[in-house]
């Protein structure tokens, strides 16, 4: 299965951000963002985030303690 985020559901203003993605039960999952698709050290989850049963895992997080400058974000969801 590829991993790929399928949905992003997040409303400006909002401190919450709903990710989901393709994953296989058994894996175990962190989700960097990047503002500039270069430097991606920076994740949104605090541990690993183990797969859901199913074919898709959603992760839902709090922004409101990011330290974000820009006006975009990017997310890349890292198996371990």
């Amino acid at each position: 299965m590829d991993l790929e985020i399928t949905t992003i559901d997040y409303a400006s203003g909002s401190t919450t951000l709903t990710l989901t993605w393709a994953s296989n039960l058994g894996d175990n999952y962190n989700v960097n963002f990047s503002e500039d698709m270069i430097d991606w050290t920076r994740n949104l989850n605090v541990e690993e985030i183990p797969a859901a049963e199913g074919t898709s895992t959603t992760g839902v997080f709090d922004t409101s303690g990011l330290d974000i400058t820009g006006t975009k974000l990017f997310f890349r969801i890292e198996k371990l």
